[in-house]
């Protein structure tokens, strides 16, 4: 077979695989930015978290995720499952498991499209209770978002007059604390399985033509 039509066979079964896999798939978005504001007054983050810490937010999620509000055509929310969040916040670390996340989005609702990632449910990260936290867009002029589906591809920032994410939480016996700051960037993290498949076909690609 020529180095030619190999190449060729290499790409239509990398093709034939990865269209199935992108149907439905786990999402991966990444968010970062500085914190602006710190209130904590008792000293419970004991200095873990101060203004002008950077901040980083990974989450994942299934692009097939239901709308739990199929009759609103207004608003969505998709927690069934939500979404998985790893947090890193200066020197603080949260990890939020699906059931403590959903993601909401909002299409004109009251003149305004809003898309939010977060939670209110308490849960513990480490001897911490967060009580809410959450990565929100909002656009007062209603013309970012065309409809309340799930974006499977980042919202543009830009888009968004109001950007923000914080965390709200305490520590039982001592205080509560809040911090929050501007996100400076929301970007798409490739799915590994799809690196690994295309590096593959380049690597075979990469052999095959040493040896023709």
């Amino acid at each position: 077979m020529s180095g030619e039509r190999f190449q060729r066979l290499v790409f239509c079964v990398v093709l034939l695989v990865a269209v199935p896999m992108a149907a439905a798939e786990m999402i991966t978005f990444k968010f970062d930015g500085v914190i602006d504001v710190v209130d904590d007054e008792n000293n419970v983050l004991d200095g873990a978290v101060q203004v002008g810490s950077p901040f980083t937010g990974v989450y994942t999620f299934d692009s097939d995720t239901a709308d739990a509000w199929p009759d609103d055509l207004q608003r969505g929310r998709y927690d069934s499952p939500g979404p998985t969040m790893n947090l890193t916040i200066g020197g603080l670390e949260v990890v939020v498991e699906s059931g403590n996340a959903k993601i909401n989005v909002a299409n004109d609702f009251y003149g305004s499209d809003i898309y939010r990632v977060g939670g209110t449910q308490s849960f513990m990260a480490g001897d911490l209770v967060i009580q809410e936290m959450g990565f929100k867009l909002e656009d007062p002029t209603g013309s970012a978002l065309d409809s309340d589906v799930l974006p499977v591809r980042p919202p543009n920032l830009t888009d968004y007059a109001q950007r923000w994410f914080g965390i709200l939480g305490e520590k039982t016996g001592v205080g509560g604390f809040k911090f929050w700051g501007e996100p400076a960037s929301l970007v798409l993290i490739p799915e590994p399985a799809t690196f690994v498949l295309i590096s593959g076909a380049a690597l075979v690609v990469g052999r095959r033509r040493r040896f023709i």
